[in-house]
């Protein structure tokens, strides 16, 4: 993890990452992390593009849900919502834990969402747009219902949840989810 994050972490976030497994997180937190793949690449050039090189937002290229207090979590991957856990997945890798400001029971709305989303298809048509639309900088919308990104089925589970994750939070990428923790939305 950089040394650099540290100071993106705010009041209602629990900062952990590939050296750190001994802080569990709770059902309902949100994770984000970052791979070395020409996709992950091409997000995080174009969340650079639109927060700045050097901002925190652009260095996440995925974001997951944490379901159960073992560290267990739901993420859209190319071959769908599926469950994995935050140790097999994540124990080499760098991410962030943040925990959303749900009101009474919202962290249970949030996991029973993502729940819902299991087998769901990838949204590969969803993430050209949002290429697309990060290139030209409109707001042109296409995807195919009952299909899903990572950030988009976050996003979507933390509004069912009753936080906030602004007007078209289907649509937000990694550095979106991001963004609205570090602005305390």
């Amino acid at each position: 993890m950089t040394d650099d994050m540290a100071h993106v972490t705010t009041e209602g976030q629990v900062r952990v990452g590939a050296d750190s497994l001994s802080q569990q997180p709770d059902p309902g937190d949100v994770g984000l992390t970052h791979g070395s793949g020409l996709v992950d690449w091409a997000i995080r050039f174009a969340e650079a593009r639109r927060y700045g090189r050097s901002s925190p937002q652009a260095n996440w290229n995925h974001a997951f849900l944490i379901v159960d207090a073992e560290g267990g979590l739901i993420e859209a991957q190319g071959h769908g919502v599926v469950r994995n856990s935050l140790k097999a997945e994540y124990s080499h890798a760098d991410y962030v834990i943040m925990r959303p400001p749900f009101p009474a029971g919202g962290a249970d709305r949030a996991v029973a969402v993502m729940t819902a989303m299991l087998g769901d298809h990838y949204g590969y048509l969803e993430i050209v747009c949002e290429g697309l639309a990060f290139l030209t900088q409109t707001r042109l919308r296409f995807a195919v219902a009952g299909e899903h990104i990572c950030s988009g089925a976050v996003s979507r589970a933390v509004t069912v949840g009753g936080v906030d994750m602004g007007d078209d939070e289907e649509w937000n990428s990694p550095a979106d989810v991001m963004n609205v923790a570090l602005k305390g939305k």
